[in-house]
């Protein structure tokens, strides 16, 4: 869909100018150096998966801490985004994400698909 490329042009804008991406399976990993967000693209809406830490804000509570499968265990939280959602918003978790995977201290990877 058109939602995609503006997603990924969004993120480059407001977020990182470095941005690359590598497609691994159904996931598309985001990165700055560090992956920092993963997009497990769907029909029509996409799962976001993003580095997280103690620090991370979301105000709103639109994501949820996940026990940890892009990132290592309890560094990670998810959110769906479909296109008729809050893109602003979702651009200041994506950007949570980018801070924290950037972040000196931040741990290594995850465990990572095979294929």
């Amino acid at each position: 869909s058109e939602f995609l490329p503006k997603l990924l042009g969004k993120i480059r804008g407001e977020v990182t100018p470095g941005l690359t991406t590598k497609t691994i399976g159904r996931w598309l990993y985001l990165q700055d150096g560090r992956t920092f967000c993963v997009l497990w693209v769907k029909k029509h809406w996409f799962m976001v998966s993003l580095a997280s830490d103690e620090s991370f804000r979301d105000p709103k509570g639109l994501s949820h801490v996940v026990k940890g499968f892009f990132f290592p265990r309890g560094h990670e939280r998810r959110f769906s985004l479909t296109m008729g959602d809050d893109l602003a918003y979702a651009m200041k978790l994506v950007a949570e994400g980018h801070r924290i995977a950037k972040s000196p201290g931040y741990p290594s990877a995850g465990r990572r698909p095979t294929r």
